[in-house]
């Protein structure tokens, strides 16, 4: 009976366990440059579905924001402020260039390759995170698996209805 007790104390620790930061980087700034991006590649392994909301690095950026590359229909790329970055339970979410990703605006130092870029990543459910983002340099190019929506994804096994 003490074994059941403990559990269910245990379960809002585990409701709101931390989203797995599977890979995290930025390319270095180029000189004079006011903006730059992250990548990360996220893994809820949570039970319930989570959110990513917002991102933040006030040593860095004047503002932070979450972006999606799209392709308008006169075949021009535009960059759309997203409210949020759906994480569905058991799926590994891969923010990428070209897709959605860290926009970083109002550099307030430039992003060197060699060092690391702190994040905080804020989420509807999980708690929120301190990221160390690695700078990589500038000419990095990262193979790509991006689907049509500018994200990897991909299930870990785990399935919910």
């Amino acid at each position: 009976m003490k074994n059941i007790f403990f559990l269910i104390a245990l379960l809002p620790f585990v409701a709101n366990a931390e989203i797995q930061i599977v890979e995290a980087w930025a390319r270095a700034s180029v000189e004079g440059s006011r903006a730059g991006a992250a990548y990360v590649t996220l893994l809820n392994d949570n039970e319930a579905d989570d959110a990513l909301l917002s991102a933040s690095s006030p040593e860095y950026a004047e503002r932070v924001e979450i972006h999606k590359t799209e392709t308008d229909a006169n075949g021009v790329m535009q960059m759309l402020p997203q409210e949020r970055v759906s994480l569905p339970t058991g799926v590994e979410i891969g923010m990428l260039p070209g897709g959605t990703h860290i926009m970083l605006m109002g550099l307030k130092q430039p992003l060197v390759a060699g060092y690391e870029l702190p994040i905080k990543l804020t989420f509807e459910n999980a708690p929120a995170q301190y990221v160390k983002v690695d700078i990589k340099p500038t000419s990095y190019a990262r193979p790509s698996e991006m689907d049509n929506t500018g994200m990897t994804s991909h299930s870990h096994g785990m399935h919910h209805e």
